[in-house]
């Protein structure tokens, strides 16, 4: 008779589970899985996860995000290769692969959960259930890529940004056009008449919300057609790995310091309020004001509409950080 994991202050996927869960895989997976399947039997090829019904909540503000995420049809950069060929697209470099984003709720294979998993996975092979896989646990991120699964900590996520350029043929109607090129062209960047089916391709920009391991074994680049959406969606997918970070069981007692230097305090607090604005020790009072204006907008209640209670909340904190930071140094 299998286990029943109870929530304990402790990670429920531990190593040991995980490799419990992949040594079920190993001995039921393929053929024998699918026969399993068709007799309505699970109980010797899953292995049971439960957690306490605070995680619950972790469950509804990633059910929130993704929803939110795939009204906008954000992509996933699948491949990215440098273009070494000036007379290719007007030698603009990377060369992108874009993918469809599927984000739902999922049914993970050998686990039975009493909370919902939401993931991400490519259009492709994962209408048939064989992609790639990225599952949000509430005590753990978990790849599964067909054979295995492996765990990511959620303390060695990070959440990043920037933009980046490329050449689509069919960009979504909000990204912001910055010119057209074509698929051959002349080292002037003009088209190549050589070639007869040459199509016109627009350059457009898009905003960037990657979610990677410090470990260098996950990174998951994704495109967003708006800056401000973009924004709101680096801050909610860093509210919710800091409410993964935060249950009980999930570690992060503080460490007693030195007494810091005379001074200290008030340059921490500057440093901060130039990191929450985004602007450098040299800013002059224009930019910060500049750099304020932004953030503002981008935290504007018209973007979180919607998302559900947590991401205003979570929008509401944010822009009282903006508003102390710019009060913090333009008072200098």
């Amino acid at each position: 008779m299998e286990d029943r994991v109870s929530y304990a202050p402790a990670r429920v996927l531990t190593d040991e589970r995980v490799a419990e869960i992949n040594e079920r895989i190993r001995q039921h997976g393929g053929f024998s899985a699918f026969l399993s399947s068709l007799a309505g039997d699970d109980s010797r090829r899953t292995t049971e996860v439960t957690y306490a019904p605070l995680d619950e909540k972790f469950a509804g503000v990633l059910g929130d995000l993704f929803k939110k995420l795939s009204d906008a049809r954000v992509r996933l950069i699948s491949d990215s290769r440098r273009n070494d060929d000036p007379k290719r697209l007007g030698g603009i470099s990377p060369l992108l692969t874009i993918r469809r984003l599927l984000l739902r709720r999922m049914s993970p294979r050998f686990i039975d959960t009493n909370v919902e998993v939401w993931g991400t996975e490519s259009l492709g092979l994962a209408s048939l259930g064989l992609g790639p896989r990225v599952l949000f646990f509430p005590d753990a991120l978990m790849l599964y890529g067909g054979k295995r699964y492996e765990a990511v900590s959620y303390g060695s996520l990070s959440v990043g940004g920037g933009t980046i350029r490329c050449a689509e043929v069919s960009p979504h109607e909000w990204a912001e056009v910055l010119g057209h090129t074509w698929v051959h062209t002349n080292l002037d960047g003009e088209p190549d008449r050589r070639h007869s089916n040459n199509r016109r391709i627009p350059i457009v920009l898009y905003h960037l919300v990657t979610l990677e391991s410090s470990e260098a074994v996950f990174r998951l680049p994704l495109l967003v057609p708006h800056e401000e959406m973009a924004g709101v969606f680096r801050e909610a997918l860093r509210g919710a790995i800091d409410y993964a970070g935060s249950r009980p069981g999930a570690g992060g007692a503080g460490r007693a310091g030195r007494r810091p230097p005379p001074g200290a305090s008030r340059k921490r607090d500057a440093g901060k309020a130039r990191e929450v604005l985004g602007v450098g020790p040299d800013a002059t009072r224009e930019e910060i004001s500049t750099a304020y204006r932004k953030m503002a907008r981008m935290y504007h209640p018209d973007w979180v509409e919607g998302l559900g209670p947590e991401f205003s909340e979570l929008a509401e904190r944010r822009m009282k950080e903006i508003n102390a930071a710019y009060r913090e140094l333009r008072g200098r």
